[in-house]
Order: C-alpha cells, then sequence, then structure tokens
C-alpha cells in the first residue's frame, strides 16, 4: 500500500529531526502501525503498535483519549494475530481509558463492541457470544459496518461450534446488511472467506459455484499478508485439493504457514493449514507429508474450538 511507503517514510524523518523517541516519532510508530495492519503486515505492525503503547505509557501518565485509541490499535492487531485472549484485556483497557478522558463517541463504542465480538468468536464461540454480537448488530446506532462485523462475529462463532446451518443464517444477514450499503473492503473479504470456507466444508472442498471471490476482494483492498487471509486461503487450497490440483493447495498454504510460524506459532491456525498442506504433499506422494500431518495434529489436538477438532477426530 503507497500509505505504508509514506509512513515509513514519516517515522524516519521525524526520528532523524527529533533525534529521540519524542511524541511525534511515537505518533508516526502508531500511524505507520495502523497502516500495516490494514494491509495485513501484521508481524511488523504488532511490533511497531507494542513500542508504540509502551511509550505513550511512559510519555502520558495521566489517563487521556490517545491511551484508549492506543490501545484500540493494539486490540485490532492482536485480534488479526489470533491473540483473542490478549485481544479482549486491550479491548477493555481501551474502553477504561476513554471512558476516563470522555472521548469516545457512541459509534467509537459500537465499533470496540463489534470487534471485540468478533476476536472472540475465534476463541471462545457460544451461543451466549453469539446472542451478544446480533445485540450489538441490532443497537439503534450501529453503523453498517458495525453491524456487518457483528454478524459476522456470530456467524463465526456458530461454524466454530460446528454448527454450519446457524453459521449460514447469520452470514445471510451479514451479507444482506453488506448489500444494503457500501462497506469496507477488508471487511467484505472477511465475509466472503466465511461464505466461501462454509460452503466448501458442506462439498467438502469442492465448489463450483458462481461466488464473490475472496481473493479478488482482498487484492482490491490491496491487503497481501497472509494471516489475515487465513480462512480464504485455506478455503481456496480445499477447492484445489477438491479439483485434483495439489500443486496450487501447496503455492497457496506454503507462505501461509511461514506467516504464521513468525506471528503465531503452533497455534490452531498454524495447525489448521499445516493440516491441509499434509494432505496435499500426499496427494503429491512427498516423503514428509505424514511428519507434517502429525505435527499438525500436536497443534490442532489443542484447540477448544469444535470446528478444528473434527479435523483430527
Amino acid at each position: 500500500m503507497e500509505a505504508v511507503t509514506v509512513l515509513r517514510q514519516v517515522v524516519v524523518d521525524q526520528a532523524k529531526s527529533d533525534a529521540f523517541e519524542s511524541p511525534r516519532v511515537r505518533h508516526a510508530k502508531y500511524s505507520l502501525a495502523r497502516a500495516l495492519n490494514a494491509a495485513g503486515e501484521i508481524f511488523e505492525a504488532l511490533s511497531l503498535i507494542e513500542e508504540a503503547v509502551k511509550l505513550e505509557g511512559v510519555q502520558n501518565p495521566d489517563h487521556q483519549s490517545e491511551r484508549g485509541a492506543y490501545a484500540y490499535q493494539y486490540a485490532i492487531t492482536l485480534a488479526n494475530a489470533r491473540r483473542s485472549h490478549d485481544a479482549t484485556k486491550e479491548f477493555t483497557r481501551s474502553a477504561k481509558a476513554f471512558e476516563q478522558s470522555g472521548g469516545e463517541t457512541v459509534g467509537q463504542k459500537i465499533n470496540r463492541e463489534a470487534r471485540a465480538v468478533l476476536a472472540l468468536s475465534y476463541e471462545a464461540p457460544s451461543a451466549a457470544l453469539e446472542a451478544r454480537a446480533v445485540a450489538t448488530s441490532d443497537l439503534v446506532d450501529a453503523t453498517t459496518e458495525n453491524r456487518a462485523l457483528a454478524l459476522l462475529a456470530a456467524a463465526t462463532s456458530a461454524r466454530f461450534r460446528n454448527l454450519p446451518a446457524l453459521a449460514e443464517v447469520y452470514l445471510r444477514k451479514a451479507q444482506k446488511v453488506a448489500r444494503e450499503s457500501q462497506i469496507p473492503l477488508a471487511v467484505r473479504a472477511l465475509i466472503a472467506s466465511l461464505d466461501e470456507t462454509l460452503l466448501g466444508e458442506k462439498l467438502n472442498g469442492s465448489s463450483s459455484e458462481r461466488r464473490v471471490s475472496c481473493l479478488s476482494l482482498y487484492q482490491e483492498a490491496q491487503i497481501a499478508g497472509y494471516a489475515l487471509r487465513h480462512e480464504c486461503l485455506v478455503a481456496h487450497a480445499r477447492n484445489k485439493l477438491a479439483q485434483q490440483k495439489p500443486e496450487d493447495a501447496v503455492t497457496a498454504l506454503r507462505p501461509l504457514i511461514d506467516a504464521w510460524q513468525q506471528l503465531n506459532a503452533g497455534s490452531p491456525w498454524h495447525g489448521e493449514a499445516l493440516f491441509w498442506l499434509a494432505a496435499a504433499e500426499s496427494s503429491l506422494g512427498k516423503q514428509d507429508a505424514a511428519a507434517r500431518a502429525q505435527k499438525a495434529r500436536s497443534m490442532l489436538v489443542k484447540s477448544k474450538l469444535p470446528a478444528l477438532r473434527r479435523l483430527i477426530d
């Protein structure tokens, strides 16, 4: 993204001008972290936002709206790294900081709640979480984007609880909301990713139905990072496997696995990608496919998500 290139230079120029870790340098790093996270470059974004958050804590000893904004961005980045427990802590810290400063709008509160339930849907799916997400989507002041995010959270939770029919109900509602008004391409891509995932799981990977391609939406949104596109890439790989094109599945999965190795090694997401890579390599007759499958199993067995556990049960 062009914004990332520009903001990298801003950080360099500001650091050179101030010659120390000034508030201006810190805010330049915060802005770059936001742009990197939006582009899906989560590993670098996480490093920068952690640095910025620490500096803000030293430079702003009193709670201010800036603290709430920094904690919120940290939470979103952690959520994209699928570190939902840590993200929830930062969402809570952001809420407390804004409460003390009084610098948050109703819309911002709803957005934080929508993002928070989406983060939790990847770690602690439940009927209660889905009810909370639906309640968020029904708020009078919720924007179209926040309604879609909340319904996506409900659909994601139901999918991971291994309730595909219920997940599809929530997903169709999210798609309806998305059609009513323009929402960011990144959110549309998340919705399309879940749509392709549910369809692929229903048809055991193979799908020839015409759907909005999550890959094309991510490309249009200029999101190149792999972890942020996890569901989309796995669904694509499963479809290629079903089409008896394992080489294409390997091409999609290898960089995704590298991303999780760097970002959240040993996580269920790392394990899921490795599981399908092992399946692709097995069909190609690769000798190390069995070892990869065993390694994937060791990661997936720790997951509390029924939809992932069923891969090895």
